[in-house]
């Protein structure tokens, strides 16, 4: 194993703040009756101070100091000139002149604060009041009021209520963390500029004009000792991992608006590498590349053969890794009539995957996914209740020191307390004599986390665990069912899923499906993969997707068996009319580079034979089974 210049990506250091009181930090949620302006608290009801306005605040306190420093060419405060620094550690501004949309090329930050949280509350000993407020239940009130510019008097409906937890000259100190993507040489000087900004800050969260969240203290440790490389398992051919977040995430699944990003609750396995390419650029200076000859195994060709799969959320350590509903779910009305003769309707749930042709249940039609009201099909797989949160972010002018005009967005964040998400990391497809040393490197580099992760740059803890192979033997009965667990390019737009599974499993018979489907594309995706060429968005096969086959000849499922168990391991391959249509290489460890679908990015997941088809199966013994068709 050559494990030359590798080593945990991530440097972290202790963040503390003391305010002085009055402090406000608005919250996006709805306040008490009466209360315009409610207090920005977390699941728990901490005060916080988000990291993203932290890191604001920062960095405009640095270009601040090189603008005094004329761009600082003595290195007095910046080991490079501030440009350099800002580009290198800070990412661009996203407000520069002649900014484009293209983001092709760019690279982000590798500055992450953690969300400063409430630690401490004391009254200031020159301000001593009767009795300490507590923060738990304390909840005090402040009024503002406009003033007519002409009378001279209060002005008409300009009343604003905030809430204010505590009397003024209240000292609040608020913790979290500063971590750094890179060595750890570079990232001593990067903190020691950081720490200088922010020393330079005198202020933070709003009502800054009027007096509110005065700086009395702030400080940022020395660089913690870096951790041992995380333990990996004895047998390489397949791992797990386990991620374990202290803050929300956001990875984008698509636009509620054009500015609201809505985050799903699954992290791609895309997502996964991408932090870890980010990681490995940091350290080592490069990206992994199937180009890539000689050093660590990571950086090859071998970076690209690995699959990661999605990580799920997990309800905690005894839960293991839940499947996603199948579309297969329908729901059907059940009426129970008790001794008075009151009569009660409600809903439940069963499974048509293996049922041949449609038909009614005590007399009603089933509904499906689309149509579910109070229906849960989650709690049948093991899906935990997941949490969100919306965020709102925005642009600040450095001269106007105010929010920026249009630059308002919001994110819709995943809450993490209790979670944890799980995945798998399949190492089947690189060669066997470099498993045992990629696994080893990826432990060194995960060491101490993953951050970076989504577009929160949300941290984890990474932890490395024995995974099993799916385990699967063909049915009696000759029947196959696979239910996607993540979406998956299998047709093109005028293609049909008998064509696609033709190509894929030619010796099984496709006899029903139950499909939901999404386009996916717009401007980014334009710009990072159609540059020069035609633009097709991507028909994306949802994940719950099922398809029922059966064997075509006497050999039934039997003789694709391996082929299938295959498909368990790594995903489904992308059909050749797909790989036609879209342009897509032929060799896996290209594909990337055209196409993000890809099931070595923990897409085209799939799962056989789930025991929930037959359990869920209509029962003819307790309901009234009509089948009013042929095969559907």
């Amino acid at each position: 194993m050559t494990t030359v210049g590798l080593a945990p990506a991530v440097s972290t250091c202790d963040v503390s703040v003391t305010l002085e009181a009055p402090f406000l930090t608005r919250t996006t949620e709805i306040g008490g009756f009466g209360v315009d302006t409610p207090l920005l608290v977390d699941g728990e009801g901490t005060p916080y101070i988000p990291g993203s306005h932290v890191l604001g605040k920062v960095r405009h306190a640095l270009k601040h100091l090189a603008m005094l420093l004329d761009e600082d060419p003595r290195g007095v405060l910046f080991a490079t000139p501030w440009s350099d620094f800002e580009e290198a550690w800070l990412g661009g501004d996203g407000d520069r002149e002649g900014d484009t949309p293209d983001l092709v090329g760019t690279h982000r930050g590798r500055v992450f604060f953690s969300d400063l949280k409430l630690v401490k509350s004391d009254v200031a000993p020159d301000r001593q009041v009767d009795e300490k407020p507590k923060v738990e239940t304390s909840s005090w009130l402040r009024t503002r009021i406009a003033i007519d510019p002409l009378s001279g008097t209060a002005l008409d409906g300009a009343l604003q209520v905030l809430e204010d937890r505590w009397p003024s000259g209240t000292r609040l100190t608020f913790e979290g963390k500063l971590r750094l993507l890179g060595t750890t040489e570079a990232a001593k000087t990067a903190r020691t500029t950081l720490a200088t900004g922010l020393d330079w800050i005198t202020q933070m969260g709003g009502m800054r004009t009027v007096g509110f969240g005065r700086i009395v203290e702030s400080h940022i440790s020395k660089l913690k000792g870096a951790s041992p490389a995380v333990s990996a398992p004895a047998s390489p051919d397949r791992i797990g991992y386990e991620l374990r977040f202290e803050e929300p995430f956001c990875v984008a699944d698509g636009r509620r608006s054009q500015n609201t990003f809505e985050s799903t609750d699954t992290i791609p396995g895309g997502v996964i590498k991408g932090a870890l390419a980010n990681a490995l650029a940091a350290v080592v200076g490069s990206r992994p590349s199937p180009k890539t000859d000689g050093g660590p195994i990571i950086l090859g060709p071998a970076f690209a053969q690995m699959r990661v799969s999605h990580a799920f959320p997990c309800g905690g350590i005894a839960h293991g890794r839940p499947q996603r509903p199948p579309e297969s779910l329908a729901s059907i009305a059940v009426v129970d009539r008790d001794a008075n003769g009151e009569v009660t309707v409600k809903r439940e749930l069963i499974d048509l995957a293996l049922v041949d042709g449609p038909l009614l249940v005590n007399g009603y039609s089933p509904s499906f996914s689309p149509d579910f009201k109070s229906e849960s099909p989650s709690a049948f797989v093991g899906w935990p209740d997941v949490k969100y949160e919306l965020r709102v972010r925005t642009a600040m002018d450095f001269e106007a020191r105010a929010a920026a005009p249009a630059k308002l967005f919001a994110l819709e964040t995943v809450r993490t307390e209790g979670l944890v998400w799980r995945g798998d990391i399949d190492l089947s497809g690189v060669s066997e004599s470099d498993r045992g040393d990629l696994v080893q490197e990826l432990g060194t580099i995960v060491a101490d986390g993953l951050v970076g992760i989504g577009k929160t740059g949300a941290f984890a803890e990474m932890k490395l665990v024995p995974a099993d192979a799916p385990q699967w033997e063909p049915n009696a009965d000759g029947r196959l069912v696979l239910t996607l667990q993540t979406s998956t390019l299998l047709r093109t737009p005028n293609g049909t899923y008998d064509e696609a599974f033709a190509d894929l499993l030619p010796g099984l018979r496709l006899i029903r499906s139950f499909v939901r489907e999404r386009v996916a594309g717009a401007q980014f995706m334009a710009e990072r993969y159609f540059r020069g060429a035609d633009y097709k968005p991507w028909l994306l096969t949802s994940s719950g997707s099922v398809f029922v086959f059966e064997g075509i000849d006497a050999s039934g499922l039997a003789g694709w068996s391996d082929r299938v168990k295959e498909f368990l391991d790594r995903g489904l391959p992308f059909p050749q009319s797909v790989k036609t249509f879209w342009d897509i290489p032929e060799q896996e460890e290209e594909q990337w580079q055209r196409c993000p679908w890809v099931r070595n990015a923990g897409y085209a997941e799939v799962t056989a034979d789930s025991e929930l088809h037959r359990r869920l199966a209509p029962n003819s013994g307790t309901q009234k089974i009509e089948i009013v068709g042929g095969l559907s």
